[in-house]
């Protein structure tokens, strides 16, 4: 979801309606740099304790493209409950055999250092 619907008038109407006393954050500042930065590496602390203390792990992937072309490889770790490990930007990699191999690998040998 972009940062930029912080600032759509439907949003902000909806949230008045919600919660009349919240005040939003600005997309520019307390959101961007404070709050996005905290929720990862909350959400880190919970995948890497998730898959440190399961008994097995098992590792998917799935490629797609944006509309603009931006091509993503997101990496999917199973604990068995399905964690978002990574997501990589692979808009500049040709997507043959080696490359995908070469990626996973990387992203298993990551995994099995939890």
């Amino acid at each position: 979801m972009p940062a930029n619907f912080l600032d759509n008038p439907f949003f902000k109407q909806f949230m008045d309606k919600l919660r009349p006393s919240y005040k939003l954050p600005s997309r520019n500042s307390k959101f961007s740099k404070t709050l996005i930065p905290a929720e990862y590496e909350r959400v880190q602390k919970a995948v890497e304790k998730a898959t440190s203390e399961a008994d097995f792990l098992s590792m998917s992937s799935d490629g797609w493209t944006y509309i603009k072309g931006s091509r993503l490889i997101n990496v999917i770790a199973h604990t068995p409950k399905p964690f978002l490990f990574n997501s990589i930007d692979a808009t500049q990699d040709i997507h043959d055999a080696p490359f995908i191999c070469q990626t996973l690998s990387a992203e298993i040998e990551k995994l099995g250092k939890f």
